[in-house]
């Protein structure tokens, strides 16, 4: 059928591009002279996942953190609106390194509205279907989402409900998972907490996280996390079937 064809069309460009974003990634990483800087197309990612690997300078006995970026082009996702962002370097704020001149960089990033609903619906998706989920590195995704409702500055989900109907328009295309009704997050059933037995697989992963030294300072306790967001679950659902724009 036609969404067959689209999506095997969309697949093949993808990766093409991808491989040949490789290759140019790795000639300007030859030029760094450093040994195991390297990029790399992720097999059987269908183009939608780059590695950048890097040289450690510490030994740790945790694996927990890779020893590579990841780069994910979403050939599923939309990509657009987007909105300009200024990107700086972290080490940039730092007294002591005022005397190097950091790269900076203007850039066409998601909307925000866009982004909060990518992974509102993401937990959702964890939450709902019938088959556990790895819980290898997921915790972060109820992490990510705690804390952006949590900052003042970013846009509230009830204030983004254009992007909710678009991201849940997209998703139920083209993100088909045993169990998850997307359409139901239209209704004000969007669930961002799972059943007992999953929540404590995913409970550990953020403990496993904490250990890992992936974060810059210690994060709350997962209890704390979950219950912010069984209270977020509530008011955005009891939003969303009142039609009510505000939290």
């Amino acid at each position: 059928n036609q969404k067959k064809k689209f999506r095997e069309r969309q697949t093949k460009l993808l990766t093409e591009w991808s491989a040949n974003l490789v290759d140019r990634l790795n000639e300007r990483l030859a030029e760094y002279k450093i040994e195991g800087l390297r990029a790399e197309l992720e097999p059987d990612s269908k183009g939608e996942k780059v590695n950048v690997h890097f040289p450690s300078v510490s030994s740790y006995d945790n694996n927990y953190q890779l020893d590579y970026i990841l780069l994910e082009f979403g050939g599923r996702n939309r990509g657009r609106p987007t909105v300009s962002h200024n990107v700086e370097c972290y080490l940039a704020e730092l007294e002591e390194l005022q005397t190097i001149v950091f790269p900076q960089a203007t850039v066409a990033a998601y909307h925000p509205g866009y982004i909060l609903w990518e992974k509102l619906t993401a937990l959702h998706q964890f939450s709902t279907q019938e088959k556990d989920p790895d819980p290898y590195r997921l915790s972060r995704h109820w992490y990510d989402v705690d804390r952006l409702l949590q900052q003042d500055d970013f846009i509230g989900p009830l204030d983004a409900m254009e992007a909710m109907a678009d991201v849940v328009a997209m998703k139920s295309q083209r993100w088909g998972q045993k169990g998850v009704t997307f359409e139901a997050v239209r209704e004000g059933r969007l669930v961002l907490v799972p059943e007992a037995g999953r929540l404590e697989q995913i409970a550990a992963d953020h403990k496993a996280a904490i250990e890992g030294r992936m974060f810059f300072r210690i994060p709350d306790d997962f209890e704390a996390i979950i219950s912010r967001l069984r209270k977020a679950q509530d008011w955005i659902n009891a939003g969303i079937s009142q039609g009510t724009p505000n939290k």
